[in-house]
């Protein structure tokens, strides 16, 4: 005879144990990174839904079905008779969902991965992409300056790892204040722009331009990758283009330090672009040359006003 007060406590006992699912999902991606936090929610649904079929084909039938005393047996789909084991006043149904709703969450566990992959991202690591969701999102990360890169198994010389290509122009008058400025383009991964970025704040550049751009080299990116469970080929990889007007700060300076922070001996660190300026305008003050890229307060402001370009 099943107890009605019974079988309700056990029910009450599975969801309040069910909702443990969604406290583990908040603490995983309360511990990991922001551009992770999708890809961990969706692998702490999948760990249920496919742990609960699982469950009951295997797992309930292996605790409970036959009479073994260290393993059960096989009873896919629990069809057999637990009259046995089942406690006073619950009918079987109800000791199915507590025992299924808390042997899978107990055997939830949290990010498995390396230190590498978190900064990097697991959506570009695992599909090739830098979100696995529709948009482009500006992805990058604050890769600590002590971060020792993985050693690589194809080194190649950091004069072809980073190549640098200085583009001709026109010849042209002299520049506005008689100085001469030159832009540079940095082309790099994205896990690398925040370090990019610190190195170039600590030879005096104080403003630059970033931006998200898709492209390949002649390895033409990557060709294997899943996008919503569809298998891709992702020739085209997300990038950051950093561009830099410099005036005081020598550009071999700007050039050697990129090359220093973003080589790791593997096709693919990035490529720099020098290019000769004509004439730099401040909108606010009229400035024009030299003057423009100064700062008001101090002299050694040497680049662009630094602006978040966000393209889709």
């Amino acid at each position: 005879m099943y107890s009605s007060v019974n079988t309700i406590w056990v029910l009450l006992g599975a969801a309040l144990v069910f909702l443990m699912q969604a406290g583990f999902a908040m603490c995983e991606a309360g511990f990991t990174r922001a551009k992770n936090t999708g890809n961990i929610l969706m692998k702490n649904l999948m760990d249920f839904c496919i742990g609960t079929p699982t469950y009951w084909i295997l797992g309930f039938g292996l605790m409970f079905a036959g009479s073994g005393a260290i393993i059960g047996g096989l009873d896919p789909f629990v069809r057999g008779n637990y009259s046995a084991v089942l406690p006073a006043g619950v009918p079987l149904f109800a000791y199915l969902i507590f025992q299924t709703v808390f042997q899978v969450i107990k055997h939830i566990i949290g990010l498995r991965v390396s230190q590498e992959e978190e900064l990097k991202g697991l959506d570009i690591t695992e599909h090739g992409l830098p979100s696995a969701y529709g948009g482009f999102a500006f992805v990058y990360d604050d890769t600590p300056d002590g971060l020792p890169v993985p050693a690589t198994p194809k080194a190649v010389p950091v004069r072809e790892a980073v190549p640098v290509e200085a583009v001709p122009s026109a010849p042209a008058e002299v520049p506005q204040g008689g100085v001469k400025m030159t832009r540079v383009d940095i082309l790099c991964k994205m896990e690398r722009f925040d370090a990019l970025k610190r190195a170039m704040f600590n030879i005096g550049i104080t403003g630059m331009t970033a931006i998200n751009v898709m492209g390949c080299g002649e390895q033409r990116g990557k060709t294997e990758g899943y996008f919503r469970g569809a298998k891709v080929e992702a020739t085209m990889l997300p990038s950051i283009q950093v561009s830099i007007v410099v005036s005081k700060v020598p550009v071999s300076l700007v050039v050697d330090t990129a090359r220093q922070v973003l080589y790791t001996g593997a096709y693919g660190d990035g490529k720099i672009f020098v290019y000769n300026v004509e004439n730099v305008v401040k909108v606010r003050t009229g400035e024009q040359g030299y003057e423009a890229l100064q700062d008001e307060e101090s002299a050694t402001h040497s680049g662009t006003d630094f602006r978040n370009a966000m393209t889709n």
